[in-house]
Parts: C-alpha cells; sequence; structure tokens
C-alpha cells in the first residue's frame, strides 16, 4: 500500500493476504482479509511494497524457493478496496488486467482467465458488506497477476524492503 491504507502478509501456509479496515454493521471498524494477491507452492517468507503515487498496489515477496516475484493488483482488487473499504484509489493511473488466474501445474500467477469465476459474484449486491469477498473466492478470484520474477539468491531469502525516495525515483519509467 502507498499510504497505508492496508496491510499485507506472507506466512509458512503458503499464502500472501491483504487485510484492511472495514465498517461492520454496527459501524465499528473491524480488520479483514479482503484477497490473496498469492498463493504459492512454497513457504512465503517476505513482504514489502513497492507502490507509488502513480502505480499504487504493486508487492514483492520471496519464498523459500529463492525467487522473488513481483505482482500488481488486479481491476477485481482495486474495485474490492474502493467498496469495502473505502481506500481512495484517485492517482493511481496503472493500466490493470481484470483478475489472474494459476494456471495448472504453475507457481506464477497470470492474467486475467476466461473460467467462469465471474458468474459466482454477479447479482451480489454492490454495498460496502456484499463486495466482501467470500472465503471460497479468496483464493481464485482475489489472485496478483505476477508481472516479474527475480533469481540471484543462492540462500533463502528471509527479508525484503523498499524505501520511498527509490519508489519515487522509479515512479513515471514504464521500465521499472
Amino acid at each position: 500500500a502507498f499510504a497505508g491504507e492496508y496491510l499485507l502478509t506472507v506466512s509458512n501456509d503458503q499464502t500472501c493476504r491483504l487485510w484492511a479496515p472495514v465498517k461492520s454493521v454496527s459501524e465499528k471498524e473491524v480488520w479483514l482479509e479482503l484477497a490473496r494477491p498469492q498463493v504459492h507452492g512454497y513457504d512465503l517468507a517476505a513482504i514489502t511494497s513497492v507502490s507509488t503515487q502513480h502505480h499504487r498496489h504493486t508487492i514483492v515477496t520471496g519464498a523459500d524457493e529463492k525467487e522473488i516475484r513481483v505482482f500488481d493488483a488486479p481491476l477485481s482488487t482495486v474495485q474490492i478496496l474502493e467498496q469495502a473499504a473505502n481506500c481512495a484509489t484517485n492517482g493511481d493511473k496503472a493500466s490493470r488486467v481484470d483478475r489472474a488466474y494459476i494456471p495448472s501445474l504453475g507457481l506464477s500467477n497470470k492474467a486475467s482467465a476466461d473460467d467462469g469465476a465471474e458468474a459466482d459474484l454477479e447479482g451480489r449486491d454492490k454495498s460496502a458488506n456484499s463486495a466482501l469477498p467470500l472465503e471460497r473466492d479468496l483464493g481464485a478470484v482475489s489472485l496478483w497477476p505476477e508481472v516479474r520474477k527475480l533469481f540471484g539468491h543462492h540462500t533463502e531469502i528471509y527479508c525484503l524492503t523498499s524505501t520511498l525516495e527509490a519508489r519515487t525515483n522509479l515512479d513515471g519509467n514504464p521500465n521499472c
């Protein structure tokens, strides 16, 4: 998250999860899981955001496989953040795919698949509470497409970080 709108976590359960504050029925703010950007075949050990003012919702994860993967939020996640968590996305000029999927026998999330998963979401009320994804949807319709993979570590990755200064320097450079 560029401005702290949500929290991202990774775990030995081989998932990356996005948590955000949502107003409950009683108008009390509660933190709920709104997306699973990555469901992986290896334990995930590290995560950082490399989002910028003009390209929000970009993350980097590291896993036991010794690769670093870069993910960019799909339109479906941005819409969930706007509707359920009132996360403003003004200023985000990124071109986004609708959603991602994991191909058979693959570890890399790919851009949009036409497999009918959207049919499960049709006809749902568009209010904030109904915008919350169901548990069965989290691992399928809330995946983020992988946009880059980095290799080079010969041992496990334990930590990733980024700085605002570095992200600001990358902002506006389409090759980064």
